[in-house]
């Protein structure tokens, strides 16, 4: 947690991990994604990943310009 630069990791998605690093200045994401072992099994098996970074990882996108599209007035979807 004292490293000098960005990083960004991703594990499973457990208590345990999300207590190792439930620390100020780290963010967390949660996702799902697909088991490719199990894929041979049950089709569209999935597990929980989380992604942990001591920095916003969506910070470009929200600095990129946004294209508005058909249904959007004033930048907010109606």
């Amino acid at each position: 947690l004292r490293i000098d630069g960005k990083f960004l990791l991703s594990y499973n998605d457990c208590e345990f991990i999300r207590g190792l690093y439930d620390a100020p200045g780290i963010q967390t994401e949660a996702f799902t994604r697909i088991n490719n072992i199990k894929q041979r099994y049950a089709n569209g098996a999935q597990f929980p990943e989380i992604l942990i970074a001591n920095y916003d990882p969506w910070e470009r996108s929200r600095a990129e310009p946004q294209q508005l599209n058909l249904f959007q007035i004033g930048g907010m979807e109606d």
